[in-house]
């Protein structure tokens, strides 16, 4: 397979990985790095967080295993600019995208403060999923669920440049996805790599087929009436 598209950690938590040099991106979303229909399968695990003052008597841990088809599909239509502006028009309480932009701290910064990534979008569009899954908390309170959904979120890509290459064996360049679906109240993101030795750029036309990935964050969880913060990490591996 031409590509391999490997999805690294998630989130607000500083962490990041290595990737290849981009070009100049083209005006308008590009059919590429990711287009079409993807087959995952997650896994999902929390734990309570240790701070969270949470009551005995109740799960202190969460566990889903499920499997989505995704469909990305890139807007070609419509500057990022002008993207931004259309699906904020559709979407009420959307935050602009653009807030959370070089807001992550670069891991391969010495300096004091830590420098942020500069981000640069290169691709966005929309992607639909269906998925099944089950579900099971510990200490075994309940029983084991099966679920079934679907859902439709908005999606981008962005890359950025590492401001220390040296500290994260010579790369340069990395990519990330920012996604925003219903119920979300903020844009999340996920690092990316791409390993093949073409890199995304505006002539480079490969899609990638497949990738593995992880991300870690926070979710809330219900112990009777009141919510509290369990520590998540999810992990997935995709084929196209």
């Amino acid at each position: 397979m031409r590509n391999k598209l490997l999805l690294a950690i998630l989130l607000t938590l500083a962490t990041a990985f290595n990737a290849f040099a981009a070009t100049t991106p083209a005006p308008k979303s590009p059919a590429y790095p990711v287009n079409g229909t993807y087959n995952i399968s997650n896994t999902l695990f929390c734990s309570v967080d240790a701070n969270a003052g949470y009551p005995s008597g109740y799960p202190t841990t969460y566990f889903k295993s499920h499997i989505t088809q995704h469909n990305f599909t890139p807007d070609t239509t419509r500057t990022f600019s002008n993207w931004v502006t259309y699906v904020m028009g559709l979407t009420p309480g959307m935050p602009n995208p653009n807030l959370s932009f070089n807001s992550i701290p670069d891991p391969s910064s010495t300096t004091i403060p830590q420098a942020k990534l500069v981000e640069t979008p290169i691709q966005w569009g929309t992607n639909s999923k269906i998925a099944l899954g089950s579900e099971i908390t510990a200490p075994y309170s309940t029983p084991t669920l099966i679920s079934a959904g679907g859902s439709n979120n908005y999606w981008i890509f962005t890359s950025f440049t590492y401001s220390n290459p040296a500290n994260i064996n010579n790369a340069r360049t990395g990519y990330a996805l920012r996604t925003f679906g219903l119920g979300d109240t903020a844009w999340s993101n996920s690092f990316f790599f791409f390993n093949t030795l073409t890199p995304w750029s505006t002539t480079n036309t490969s899609v990638a087929t497949n990738f593995m990935g992880s991300r870690v964050g926070i979710k809330t969880f219900n112990a009777g009436a009141t919510s509290y913060p369990f520590n998540c990490t999810e992990t997935g591996n995709a084929t196209k």
